[in-house]
């Protein structure tokens, strides 16, 4: 986008507080990993990113996948969380999909930006839930494991969401790049 001179700004935050921002002018767009329906809304499905439960090898030894078949949320209720945000919808929407019920505790350590997550669980601060390419490269080297593989991945849907009042012809030129974009993500 840089030959068109269009700029962008990145702005991180709950998609409720986002859409109020969206519909007050202040942002062009958003991503979200909730489905927001309002009338005159255009949400867009963009994504389909898999979860996967990390932590690093101390947080392996403690949590064998055999125990955390049969006894999961019993276990991880006794390990130190870490989330995004106090919502820990990652984390929540893994538990209810993979063990049908929500986590009963709450996260131990929170980070708006899920690299910092990801890097404290490097560190050994606790184990968490992430979209699977944030991790990829960690995976590979060790220097964090997938602690449980369900039987069916445990997915999260992202959604763009763009200013659909103003039909601005640089928000909808960036929209329809970021939809052809996404099919080779």
């Amino acid at each position: 986008m840089h030959g068109e001179q269009i700029q962008l700004r990145i702005k991180l935050g709950q998609p409720e507080t986002l859409l109020g921002e969206l519909q007050a002018g202040a942002l062009d767009m958003f991503f979200s990993i909730v489905r927001l329906s309002r009338p005159g809304l255009e949400t867009t499905a963009l994504y389909l990113e898999e979860l996967v439960l990390v932590g690093n090898s101390y947080w392996s030894s403690k949590l064998p996948t055999k125990q955390l078949t049969t006894k999961g949320p019993e276990l991880l209720s006794q390990t130190p969380l870490l989330a995004y945000s106090e919502e820990s919808p990652l984390i929540r929407r893994f538990w209810r999909k993979t063990f049908g019920k929500v986590p009963e505790a709450t996260a131990t350590l929170v980070s708006p930006d899920l690299r910092a997550v990801v890097q404290s669980a490097k560190a050994d601060a606790g184990v968490t839930v992430v979209p699977r390419y944030l991790v990829e490269n960690e995976l590979k080297s060790g220097e964090l494991i997938e602690l449980y593989k369900a039987a069916k991945p445990s997915v999260n849907q992202l959604y763009l969401v763009p200013q659909s009042k103003k039909s601005y012809a640089r928000v909808a030129y960036v929209r329809d790049r970021l939809l052809r974009a996404s099919t080779s993500w």
